[in-house]
Order: structure tokens, then sequence, then C-alpha cells
């Protein structure tokens, strides 16, 4: 499936790049790897800079760090292991992440 997402904040220029605000909503069965977010996805020709919030459930039962991929042009999501210590890892295929959306930022021309 894909990312659902919704433009919260209108466009805005800083210098000679434009500035765009979104929720995501995941989809149900995230994708080993991301899932995909390209500029044209958020109306823009190229994307210099994405910058994401935790996505967290509404009930605080799970959250995710979020990173965008620039090289495959993938959103991807991060969670903690099961251990306090453990590095972060990339969400497991399939997980359903539909309930954690988060906002982003986003910087193109």
């Amino acid at each position: 499936m894909a990312l659902s997402l919704s433009q919260v904040e209108r466009s805005t220029v800083f210098g000679d790049r434009r500035v765009r605000f979104f929720t995501v909503t995941w989809d149900s069965s995230y994708a080993t790897g991301g899932e995909s977010l390209t500029a044209g996805d958020v109306g823009l020709s190229r994307i210099d800079f994405v910058m994401a919030e935790p996505a967290a459930a509404a009930a605080g039962t799970s959250a995710h760090v979020v990173k965008y991929d620039y090289t495959n042009s993938k959103l991807q999501a991060f969670e903690t292991g099961a251990a306090v210590d453990s590095p972060l890892k990339e969400a497991t295929a399939a997980a359903d992440l539909s309930a954690t959306p988060c906002r982003i930022m986003v910087v193109g021309a």
C-alpha cells in the first residue's frame, strides 16, 4: 500500500526553497525498507530535507522514530529493541503502523 498524506499548513518559502507540512498516516502493512515518499507526492520537484516528529499511537502504547531515506525516496520507521539499551531497528515487515501518525516538514524546490 502507501502512505496517506494530509497537508496541514499552506506552503511557505524559506530562501529559495518551498516548505510544506503534512500529517502522515502509515499503511497497515509496513514495507521493509520504508514507504515511498517522492517529491511529486508532496508537490515538489525535489526533496532537500525532511524533518519528522516521532510517530506515536494516540494511546501512547507505541512510538517510532521516523527517518527519510534520500537515496531511495522512502520514509522509514524505527523502534527500540526489547532491551532498554538496544539500538533502534527498522519496524518489522507487515507491521501495522496505521494507528501511529506523525507530522513531517518537507523542504525542497
